[in-house]
């Protein structure tokens, strides 16, 4: 599954930092095919199959009848991931004509409140269940500290997005025009935050029980 993972951690890379050729998206790859590339990394993650040896050293607990809690496999959560990628490409495909759509949503402030909040929305869902598939993952293969330690940064990260686009939209919806360049800066910062957090999935796939890894 390291491959699923690596996959990821370059398109989401290629989806934050690219170079903009004559007012158009160009190297290394446009935003919609860098999270092409993500959903390419998440399929993969999908149709490889489970860890039966790490499963069996590791049984999953056995959860009485009359529990109400759902225990999903991590597919559940990747399938997810998968759609909310493809639906975030679609979404990017007018940004590779960068210049003409940033002087569009410069020309309606409305349709720049619901490109910020809808790409908030699509990196929040993306991280909730692209993360918690993978800790459920790592339960599996038998790493119960390292799946405590993503919940927790996956927590705080989602608390962190929540509340910087909520004070990035107010802001922007009361005029005040330098709100979002404090947004744009804090949301790149939450985004390289993330691209670490994968970042450290990639050796954690293929290998056995291990200390938790050190906060990115």
């Amino acid at each position: 599954m390291h491959e699923g993972f690596n996959r990821i951690f370059w398109g989401l890379c290629f989806v934050t930092f690219h170079i903009n050729l004559g007012g158009f998206e160009g190297l290394p790859l446009p935003a919609f095919a860098a999270y092409l590339m993500v959903r390419s990394g998440i399929k993969q993650l999908i149709n490889e199959p489970p860890p039966t040896e790490v499963e069996e050293a590791h049984p999953k607990p056995i959860i009485e009848e009359t529990s109400t809690d759902t225990v999903h496999p991590p597919t559940h959560y990747f399938k997810r991931a998968a759609t909310l990628a493809l639906i975030s490409a679609l979404v990017a495909v007018p940004r590779v004509a960068t210049a003409f759509y940033s002087q569009l949503l410069a020309q309606h402030p409305l349709a720049m409140l619901l490109n910020f909040g809808l790409g908030a929305l699509l990196d929040l869902a993306l991280a909730y269940c692209l993360l918690t598939g993978a800790a459920c993952l790592l339960e599996i293969q038998g790493n119960p500290e390292r799946k405590v330690f993503y919940l927790k940064r996956l927590r705080l990260y989602l608390v962190l997005l929540v509340s910087a686009s909520i004070i990035g939209i107010a802001g922007l919806a009361l005029g005040m025009l330098e709100s979002s360049v404090a947004y744009g800066i804090a949301m790149l910062a939450l985004r390289i935050w993330f691209i670490l957090l994968v970042y450290g999935l990639k050796p954690a796939s293929d290998s056995r029980p291990s200390q938790a890894p050190s906060a990115p």
